[in-house]
């Protein structure tokens, strides 16, 4: 659909329906809807300094509506006393409220505590992994820039139905362990010994991810390990299957098959036969305008985001259908214990500093708020009133899509009833909580 076949003149405000007080019926509040060239209706929001409608990105809307559903989902399953609990619902530190801020045309929330938890909470994990994202693809712009080669290194296990999510997690990472500490990979090589594969390659580094999914056949982690190298990785497969192979049979796993337990792609091509998935609908684009495809990056970075395989499903597809199955909501469980303290992506040491990659944890990512600019700061008194009526529905995203299409006069109708204030009374503490805020450095 092209938008710009959309005309003004086509608009109509959306109707609210009968019987319900100004502001409870968010979910187009403040809003249009045009007609499209194929006759939908299309959401729209008007554009206060052209007098435009601007489409509203529909995928993105839902995105953002499920993520805040299950994270709420995810704090029913792993209890009141999990770090998820406070996650985007409480104050953060030294925060006087909740801001409203913007970058482009989308907007989000800020000055709350985050969890920083990107196994298990979704509205942390899409921050993190988009963040993690950027960063291994410039990881890749810059080895290719400088005549390296990219591969995506696939490395699974065998696992049966009886094994549990924690014993394989702990094995698939003790196998790559000791592969990386094997002479066979490590030896430099003399006149009567041939270097190991890290040496014969000419590896510069590695990036390895820890995926997980589960099927018929139970949990079954494996690693995505894009690796840097002069050389390249491909024609030492097989020793690397042996060193695998061998690995993985020390520890009582049995011997993977060499068809499927080490598998080489180049980086940039990894995409190709993997189901695409990108986080919050848009193109994939580098800083300077690049476009880029589903790639190596986002495998490792959104790799437990995306659909399974073959009856496969994700850690937030389990979560999602944890809602409505108890036998889901007991694997849920299982995974975020299996998979606690454990990290998604490591870095081989100095490969940051070769890439100008910088240093952040997940926690920082979640909290970031330097590239997007505050619109308005929302009173805690307030927003307790939105968490708390958020138990049928999540009214999170709501607040967030009213600022998008209608401003502060569609956020202060939507607190009217939840609050039971006067509108104006409601803005104009909104007003000066902003003002003050936006003047504390002064």
């Amino acid at each position: 659909m092209h938008h710009n076949t959309l005309e003004f003149a086509n608009y109509r405000p959306i109707p609210k329906p009968a019987n319900l007080p100004l502001g409870i019926n968010t979910e187009f509040a403040a809003g249009f809807e045009v007609k499209s060239e194929f006759g939908a209706s299309v959401p729209c929001r008007l554009d206060g300094e052209t007098g435009a409608l601007v489409p509203i990105d529909r995928s993105e809307l839902d995105l953002r509506r499920l993520r805040y559903r299950l994270q709420r989902v995810a704090h029913n399953v792993l209890g009141y006393k999990h770090r998820i609990g406070f996650c985007h619902r409480g104050l953060g530190h030294e925060s006087n409220g909740v801001h409203i801020r913007k970058s482009g045309e989308r907007h989000s929330l800020g000055g709350l505590a985050v969890c920083g938890n990107a196994w298990v909470c979704p509205v942390c994990a899409s921050r993190i992994a988009r963040r993690r994202a950027e960063e291994v693809r410039k990881l890749i712009i810059s080895a290719k820039s400088s005549g390296q080669i990219v591969e995506m290194v696939t490395l699974t296990i065998p696992h049966g139905l009886g094994d549990s999510a924690k014993y394989l997690a702990d094995s698939v990472a003790s196998a790559w362990r000791s592969v990386t500490c094997h002479r066979g990979w490590n030896a430099k090589g003399g006149p009567r010994s041939l270097p190991g594969i890290k040496n014969r390659a000419g590896l510069v580094g590695y990036v390895r991810a820890l995926e997980v999914t589960h099927g018929f056949n139970g949990w079954h982690p494996h690693l995505h390990v894009i690796m840097i190298s002069e050389n390249g990785m491909m024609k030492h497969r097989v020793r690397l299957w042996e060193l695998w192979a061998s690995a993985c049979t020390a520890l009582g796993l049995g011997e993977p098959s060499l068809q499927r337990g080490v598998d080489i792609q180049d980086g940039e091509k990894a995409g190709e036969y993997l189901c695409k998935f990108s986080d919050d609908g848009e193109l994939l684009q580098t800083k300077q305008g690049d476009s880029l495809r589903w790639d190596a990056a986002d495998e490792l970075t959104l790799a437990n985001k995306k659909s399974g395989r073959n009856g496969a499903r994700k850690p937030h597809q389990i979560l999602a259908d944890a809602e409505f199955n108890h036998k889901d909501v007991l694997l849920f469980r299982e995974f975020a214990e299996a998979f606690k303290g454990k990290s998604q992506l490591q870095w081989t040491r100095g490969l940051k500093a070769w890439a100008q990659v910088e240093e952040q944890t997940d926690e920082e990512i979640a909290e970031a708020q330097s590239d997007t600019e505050l619109v308005f700061m929302i009173p805690y008194f307030f927003w307790k009133s939105v968490i708390k009526s958020s138990a049928a529905g999540d009214r999170r995203s709501t607040l967030v899509r009213l600022s998008e299409t209608g401003g502060l006069d569609a956020v202060v109708r939507f607190l009217v009833p939840l609050v039971n204030m006067p509108f104006e009374k409601i803005q104009d503490r909104i007003t000066a909580l902003t003002y003050e805020e936006l003047h504390k450095s002064e």
